[in-house]
């Protein structure tokens, strides 16, 4: 697959901004502010994140004749760093419950979580235990649905975006859903739709997403204002179009690795696992930072960064010694796997 450095910056601005919302949660507990008092900014970043994904997507899988190899890789590429830290907070929930806050050491839970089945936790929240991979549920949906369209079409992006608007136009008509599919007809799919449709552009018009590189300063800031207004649209609309316009005005940019983007970049490499660690560090030092004598402004100047610098380096280890070679090797089998037996020599 070619390689789009604008992926990865978009990424790599995605996670912060996720770490940025949460860093906001972290200073607000230090200060004491009651719940709500906050304005969530950088939840933005989970709407690049789907919307990139819708993107990226379709780009690895053109010319994919195989859904089941599509499937593997994006298991490959997914699941090993995420079952990690899902049974390493379950087997805290089962050793250190005190620890955590709404999970517990339910089995049940434990292989919904494994395996993206939404449900509804004792907070009320639809979340796994790792409180965020409900956006990995709908990721997981995403690639099951693109695998399937490969069944039909080798050019599955407009089928899939058919197929999510579909869902959404008929989940509300349905009686009584469920939590899975109340989940799942949710209009936040339509952000992966959004990535297609900038894909497709993409292909075959992209001079009209050169056009449109000027823009990303209005879309980035459209995506962080609409966090001060009440517009009343499904988040697709108020959040997820802000995102796809910024999709769309960076993907054609080329940047290069060796020069000012080169940190984020990197942070882009590791994006999936600063995504998925940042919320054990910030806990984490959540809990040593009362036990070392500092005042509650002592641990907003020290703790409040050393969280951002623990998770970013703790973030870039993991991609390049775990993430990373366990992705290459797992891929490497699925693709020995995949190719046909040498004929027999007479």
């Amino acid at each position: 697959m070619d390689r789009l450095e604008s992926i990865q910056l978009l990424r790599a601005l995605a996670a912060l901004m996720v770490v940025g919302l949460h860093l906001q949660g972290a200073y607000a507990g230090l200060a004491g502010w009651p719940n709500g008092v906050w304005i969530a900014v950088g939840s933005g970043g989970v709407d690049i994140f789907f919307v990139v994904s819708g993107f990226i997507i379709c780009h690895a899988a053109r010319g994919e004749r195989s859904a089941a190899r599509f499937l593997a890789h994006r298991a490959a590429r997914v699941l090993p760093l995420y079952w990690t830290v899902t049974l390493a907070i379950y087997a805290l929930a089962v050793v250190a419950p005190s620890l955590l806050h709404s999970t517990t050491r339910d089995p049940v839970q434990l292989v919904q979580s494994l395996l993206f089945i939404p449900y509804l936790k004792d907070s009320g929240l639809v979340q796994p235990i790792h409180m965020l991979g409900w956006t990995l549920n709908y990721e997981a949906f995403f690639y099951l649905l693109f695998g399937l369209a490969l069944l039909v079409t080798r050019a599955p992006a407009a089928l899939v975006c058919v197929a999510l608007g579909l869902l959404v136009m008929l989940g509300p008509q349905l009686p009584d859903p469920g939590v899975a599919v109340r989940f799942f007809t949710n209009s936040l799919v339509l952000e992966f739709a959004w990535g297609c449709l900038i894909y497709m552009v993409y292909r075959h018009a992209p001079g009209v997403l050169r056009a449109l590189r000027a823009l990303w300063p209005l879309a980035l800031a459209l995506l962080i204002g609409q966090n001060f207004v009440e517009t009343g649209l499904p988040r697709a609309v108020e959040q997820g179009i802000p995102a796809a316009l910024l999709v769309a005005s960076l993907v054609t940019v080329r940047f290069d690795r060796q020069g000012w983007a080169r940190p984020m970049l990197v942070i882009g490499d590791a994006s999936y696992s600063l995504y998925l660690l940042h919320p054990l560090v910030f806990r984490g030092l959540d809990l040593l930072l009362p036990h070392l004598g500092l005042s509650v402004t002592g641990r907003m100047v020290v703790g409040l960064p050393l969280m951002v610098v623990a998770s970013l380096v703790l973030s870039v280890l993991s991609f390049r010694m775990f993430e990373h070679p366990t992705n290459r090797w797992l891929r490497r089998r699925i693709d020995r796997h995949g190719q046909p037996a040498t004929a027999p020599t007479r």
